[in-house]
């Protein structure tokens, strides 16, 4: 099957519950309005905003954190997040981004 990908939007509330009690996932995961499945699109995204396919060295890419998140709640599940000054930092920084450059960086 191999990694797929999840985006799930929390109050900083349920974070703070989920850092405390990690088995709180699965609740969450009930919601299905808080979630955005990207499948196996992980891959094409961390390419097309850091230009790395090579997954060894994730932390070089801060634009990266947009798909794989900063710290790891679960490491069996790979479940990460990213604070909400960290998803304000990157919203930023991704609306620099132009369309334009992405087409033609993937050619």
């Amino acid at each position: 099957m191999g990694m797929v990908g999840a985006y799930m939007r929390v109050s900083v509330e349920d974070l703070t519950a989920l850092l405390q009690e990690p088995e709180r996932f699965e609740q969450l995961l009930e919601d299905e309005e808080r979630q955005t499945d990207i499948d196996k699109a992980w891959h094409g995204l961390y390419f097309l905003l850091t230009g790395a396919t090579d997954l060894d060295e994730i932390d070089r890419h801060s634009l990266g954190k947009a798909v794989f998140g900063r710290d790891v709640i679960d490491e069996e599940t790979g479940i990460a997040y990213l604070m909400p000054g960290e998803v304000e930092d990157l919203s930023t920084r991704l609306q620099y981004i132009e369309r334009e450059a992405l087409v033609t960086w993937i050619g």
